[in-house]
């Protein structure tokens, strides 16, 4: 049975946005493994699927190219949206071929809420350097 562990999986809800954190850590097959598990989740909710995405470390010196797949993979696989984060952010919106890069996390939190609505989900995933999980507070602030 699988038990979910503090940053892997965790579901809330925010302004009445679905956000899935797992911010664990952030491998190219453990990514791609994770947005395959939400496309799921968001079909049997009837939710639009949305990725907000940190860097995955630790790739060597092709680093861009498996952040450039990832952005490929979730185009193909039904991600409306991708915002992406930090290093490499770039590499991820050049393969999704659209998307917006932050580098700030009260810019991303303010960009979900004007961009989503309870009919959004939205997917959190990138390496522990990230901290990308600091979203959910940084989202609470602007909606108290």
């Amino acid at each position: 049975m699988h038990k979910n562990v503090g940053l892997r999986e965790k579901t809330e809800k925010v302004n009445g946005i679905t956000i899935v954190l797992d911010c664990y850590n952030a491998s190219f097959d453990g990514m791609k493994s994770s947005i395959e598990g939400f496309i799921k989740l968001c079909r049997n909710k009837n939710l639009r699927p949305n990725l907000l995405l940190g860097k995955m470390y630790e790739l060597g010196d092709n680093e861009w190219e498996y952040h450039y797949r990832i952005g490929e993979y979730a185009r193909d696989i039904g991600v409306a949206d991708l915002v992406a984060y930090g290093d490499c952010a770039e590499h991820y919106i050049d393969g999704f071929m659209k998307g917006v890069v932050f580098e700030n996390k009260k810019s991303i939190a303010r960009y979900i809420l004007d961009s989503y609505n309870e009919n959004d989900a939205i997917l959190v995933k990138a390496g522990r350097k990230d901290k990308l999980e600091e979203i959910i507070n940084e989202l609470k602030e602007l909606v108290k």
